[in-house]
């Protein structure tokens, strides 16, 4: 993964920068409403097989009832926005 180009506080895409490690960065934003955090984990040679492994997890945490009324409509989106992401993450590492 080539996210050593990205630094802390920068963006990545839409998306600032919160933290990185060596195989790990964790991208979000942050509101008055709700905050939310993408991790992107790069794994080489997982379980033994010769294919690398990119698992990307989100999680919101929701400050007052707004940011719940907000993410309602979003929720049933999620499953399909989750995925494009990370063709479009895939196919940028692929290019880089």
């Amino acid at each position: 993964m080539n996210q050593n180009s990205r630094e802390v506080g920068e963006r990545y895409g839409l998306f600032k920068v919160f933290n990185k490690t060596n195989n790990e960065i964790v991208m979000g934003e942050n509101d008055k409403h709700l905050d939310f955090r993408i991790s992107l984990l790069f794994d080489k040679n997982q379980g033994g097989q010769d294919e690398n492994s990119l698992t990307i997890s989100t999680t919101v945490k929701f400050h007052n009832w707004l940011g719940v009324l907000y993410f309602l409509p979003v929720r049933p989106f999620h499953k399909l926005i989750v995925p494009s992401m990370l063709k479009n993450i895939i196919n940028n590492l692929e290019n880089t």
